[in-house]
């Protein structure tokens, strides 16, 4: 699985930071769109929408028409003065999302998910849909990115020309555009609510996935245990993408993870009451899997056990022993526990499983020696989080 992870920490379905741990790519960083109430009137609602959407001034009477008291009216009023300001192929779109926004009426990208789920792949127009003004305004924080690309028109170049502009890879979006698709449809129950199975288990895959495809299982976590555990057997494609949502008893999705996908040990750790893997193909190719199965099974102990840890002059030395399915590490400290953790390391690869010695070089900002508190964060391959938090020794 390597180096290709794009994980997404936290709450992913209401705008969770969205860090390439990996990657080094950060132009979807996680800046939740503000929290303040809009504001009161459809009128004022309108304008703050079409203005975050388009960068213009909306066309507002400065008191509604007579016969167009009624919200609905009101709103149907503004969309005939403004939609002439917009490109044909793309207006469905803007009205179903301006209707989200203005009438609080989420029935065009509730609609756009269903279909999703019901035809079981996603599709490049999906990207032309009310769906993009959602996913954009959620995760996107340079607004004049939306700007660039709305209203989406049905071949998508401009959202390729702003994406390009900024060297950001297309395929990379779409991936981090179906991890979030799905994960809203895991908290509006449109993939069923109780998990199907509990670990151990056997998920047989043979169908193949067509471009776009994806399939998925929903497990249960047991009590007591840590996490999950698994492994792929079978003629594996490299291209398939494997998303983690674990859900909550009420169906929020808590974290999720999202990874390149290959041989060797599968680690999911615990984040919720229930756990979505999902195995995507983002190809434009079918992908066929030859009898692939994943088993899974419950994991009592993380897979990572600090052994030793010592500070020295701009280096800690960890004595980690691992077993398989760690992607990497990264160092955090804090002056002390009362304090918030800042990152004192870059990435660390993992050297796979066994007993291993990494001597950590600091940053800068690194904490005095001696008395500072420390967290080690491992990734692993499928984008979960293994944190330990020590005191290191100081060397003598």
């Amino acid at each position: 699985m390597g180096l290709e992870n794009r994980t997404f920490f936290g709450r992913l379905a209401a705008c969770a930071a969205v860090v390439l741990f990996l990657s080094g790519v950060l132009f979807l960083s996680g800046i939740p769109v503000s929290a303040e109430p809009g504001p009161d009137s459809i009128e004022a609602r309108f304008s703050q929408a079409w203005h975050d959407y388009f960068g213009q001034d909306a066309a507002v009477a400065e008191t509604p028409p007579a016969g167009f008291e009624s919200d609905e009216n009101r709103f149907h009023d503004l969309w005939a003065r403004n939609r002439k300001d917009l490109d044909s192929e793309g207006s469905r779109a803007a009205y179903w999302a301006l209707r989200d926004r203005v009438l609080h009426d989420p029935t065009g990208w509730m609609d756009a998910i269903h279909r999703i789920i019901r035809r079981g792949r996603f599709h490049r127009i999906d990207l032309a849909g009310p769906l993009v003004f959602h996913f954009l305004e959620e995760t996107i924080e340079d607004r004049t990115f939306l700007h660039e690309v709305l209203p989406p028109d049905r071949l998508g170049r401009k959202l390729g020309a702003a994406l390009e502009s900024r060297g950001v890879e297309e395929e990379a979006f779409r991936e981090r555009f179906h991890a979030w698709v799905l994960s809203r449809a895991v908290e509006a129950g449109i993939l069923g609510g109780d998990a199907e199975t509990a670990p151990p288990t056997v998920w047989a895959l043979d169908q193949g996935l067509e471009s776009g495809g994806f399939s998925w299982i929903h497990v249960a976590f047991e009590e007591p245990g840590w996490g999950i555990e698994g492994e792929i057997a079978g003629d594996l494609s490299p291209d398939l993408r494997i998303l983690t949502l674990h859900g909550a008893a009420s169906g929020t999705s808590l974290h999720a993870g999202y990874a390149s996908l290959g041989e060797g040990r599968l680690v999911f750790p615990r984040r919720g009451e229930t756990l979505w893997i999902f195995l995507i193909n983002p190809t434009h190719e079918r992908v066929s899997f030859g009898g692939v199965s994943m088993t899974l099974w419950r994991a009592d102990a993380p897979p990572v056990d600090l052994l030793d840890a010592v500070l020295e002059s701009g280096f800690c030395s960890l004595l980690i022993e691992e077993r398989g399915g760690m992607a990497g590490y990264r160092l955090w400290a804090a002056p002390d526990e009362g304090r918030g953790f800042t990152a004192v390391s870059g990435v660390i690869p993992s050297e796979g499983e066994g007993v291993h010695h990494y001597r950590v070089s600091l940053t800068g900002d690194a904490p005095p020696e001696g008395g500072a508190v420390f967290r080690l964060v491992g990734l692993t391959a499928t984008g979960g989080e293994v944190a330990v938090t020590f005191v290191p020794l100081p060397v003598e």
